[in-house]
């Protein structure tokens, strides 16, 4: 059996020579990848290879010349976006739609709810009391439009007929259960003229704008 020589040492071997390398029977091996790539001469006989290159660090020495909080502040002013004023440009990207302040727009749902229990009102029609509500398929209360995605059918249900309670404000929560329909005859009246519906407490000073059209009802 062959007997296994020492290693040599890496400092003898930058010492020899390329034939006395060879004539030692010293197998170095295949040299490595980064000293493959290296810019400088990285032969056997020559001077070990940076440190630089063996673990694949920048030659410019960048971890001593630029600090850390430096250049962090220049990676976050970077990364800080850039503000422009709102101005005719951006209004024209905007594309804002042109009204007519002479046209009569048909009210809002808030409007409606209001209006239906306004002492000063007329109160509102049957079509316009049926686009508020809603009716709730799991606990058959109706709530107003704006609120069903927010409806709980878990609700405690509310003594419409307490004294000082304002519904429109009720009917706003997001957390409100809804009216039944008992609660709903309690509360509105409709007129047999003009069938508009309003809250029975303030059915004396409705003011009864005659028959109404088809587009009422």
């Amino acid at each position: 059996m062959q007997s296994l020589q020492p290693a040599t040492p890496i400092e003898q071997v930058s010492d020899l020579s390329n034939e006395e390398v060879q004539s030692a029977h010293i197998d170095v091996g295949p040299m490595p990848r980064a000293i493959e790539l290296a810019p400088w001469d990285v032969s056997p006989g020559t001077q070990t290879a940076p440190a630089e290159v063996l673990h694949r660090r920048s030659p410019y020495n960048l971890r001593r010349t630029v600090r850390t909080e430096g250049l962090r502040a220049r990676i976050r002013e970077q990364l800080r976006p850039t503000v422009y004023a709102f101005d005719k440009h951006y209004l024209a990207l905007a594309k804002i739609k042109k009204t007519n302040p002479k046209l009569q727009y048909p009210p809002t749902n808030v409007k409606l709810l209001y209006s239906s229990i306004s002492p000063i009102s007329l109160g509102i029609t049957l079509a316009q009391f049926g686009s508020i509500l809603r009716l709730c398929q799991s606990c058959d209360r109706y709530l107003f439009v704006e609120r069903c995605r927010t409806h709980k059918c878990s609700a405690p249900p509310v003594n419409i007929r307490e004294e000082g309670l304002y519904v429109p404000q009720l009917m706003m929560l997001e957390d409100f259960g809804g009216l039944t329909a008992a609660d709903i005859k309690a509360f509105f009246q409709v007129c047999d003229t003009c069938c508009r519906v309003f809250s029975q407490r303030f059915a004396h000073f409705h003011e009864c704008p005659g028959a109404p059209g088809e587009a009422d009802l």
